[in-house]
Order: C-alpha cells, then sequence, then structure tokens
C-alpha cells in the first residue's frame, strides 16, 4: 500500500511538474510577447514622430509656395492693372487661383466678364506675361469690344506697348480719335447675300 501511495504521489508530482514546465513555456512565450509588443511600441512612436515632422515639414514648404505663387501673382496683378483702361485686376491665390476685374466697387470674376471685357482683359494678361520681352507685334481682337472702351483700349495700348506693331480687329471704329500714329482700315462694307 506504501507504494501504492508513493505512486500516486509520484504521479502527481509528475502531473505537477507537466503543469509547471507548460506554465513556464507560457510565461517564457509571454515575456517574449511583451518583449516584441514593446518593440513594435517604440518602431510605431519613431514612425509617427516621423510623420508629424514630415506633416510640419509639407506645411512649411506648401506656405513657401503659396508665399512665392503670391508675389508672382501681385506682380502679374500691377502689370496687368497698368493695361487695363480702368479699373485693376485681381489675382487671389488661396486653395485656389481667383482671377478678376475690380471695376469701381465690384469686382467680376473672369468667367462673369462681358465678352468685351474678356477681350480687354486677355490683351491686358497676354501684355503682363510678355513683359518687356521686346515682341513688336500685338495683335488684340476686341470684336465684342464697344466703342468707349475700344477708344479706352487704343489709348492705354499706345501709351504701354511704344513702338510696337499694333493691329486691333474691331466691328466698329473707337467713339473718339486714334491715338496718334495710328490710323484706321476699313476692309470691307457687309453685303446682303
Amino acid at each position: 500500500m506504501e507504494i501504492e501511495i508513493l505512486r500516486n504521489q509520484v504521479q502527481g508530482l509528475s502531473v505537477a511538474l507537466q503543469s509547471l514546465r507548460e506554465k513556464e513555456r507560457l510565461f517564457i512565450r509571454g515575456n517574449t510577447l511583451s518583449e516584441q509588443v514593446e518593440k513594435a511600441r517604440v518602431a510605431s512612436d519613431k514612425i509617427n514622430n516621423e510623420i508629424d515632422t514630415t506633416k510640419v515639414q509639407k506645411d512649411a514648404l506648401k506656405e513657401e509656395r503659396v508665399k512665392i505663387l503670391r508675389e508672382s501673382c501681385e506682380a502679374i496683378e500691377k502689370r496687368i492693372s497698368d493695361f487695363l483702361p480702368r479699373g485693376q485686376a485681381v489675382l487671389a491665390l488661396d486653395e485656389k487661383l481667383f482671377i478678376g476685374w475690380q471695376d469701381g466697387q465690384r469686382v467680376i470674376p473672369y468667367a462673369g466678364l462681358s465678352g468685351g471685357e474678356k477681350s480687354i482683359f486677355d490683351a491686358a494678361l497676354c501684355r503682363a506675361f510678355l513683359g518687356d520681352s521686346g515682341v513688336p507685334i500685338l495683335v488684340i481682337e476686341a470684336g465684342e469690344v464697344d466703342e468707349k472702351n475700344l477708344e479706352s483700349l487704343a489709348q492705354m495700348v499706345a501709351e504701354k506697348t511704344p513702338g510696337a506693331q499694333v493691329i486691333v480687329n474691331s466691328w466698329h471704329p473707337p467713339e473718339g480719335t486714334l491715338p496718334e500714329g495710328w490710323k484706321m482700315e476699313i476692309l470691307g462694307e457687309a453685303k446682303d447675300v
């Protein structure tokens, strides 16, 4: 009987030993997983810091780009305004570029300009981009510009582009006189067909 009791105790100790070995294996695995979790957390923190740094750099570059573009827009806006017969050009840069013409108190977006106003604005925009490039010929399609604005446009073109050959295509002559040195050619009369 004593042997039986000892066998039962040995068997109980074997089960306990197996249980302890399983717990030890789980403990070691748990420690390994804890170390892996910690390494992953450190790597994640590093990546998050890099992302934050990159966002700050991106925002700084975006602000620098907008600043440079605003300065360019201001210069182009001034050159366009110098060429307009009245009012001033408006170029505003936020998330998008806004182009318009301020004539008195109202600002008209480019898309809202009449055909004649677009012709005048387009000529001023072209002149602003050409700058002092020495382009000797300027062709202006002014078919939709009324007589009064055509006179203002002609005076402005003559003043701002001395020495250039200017061709203005229009359906009618200007209301007043042509600038000095300009001449008007009437190419033909409309005929009923």
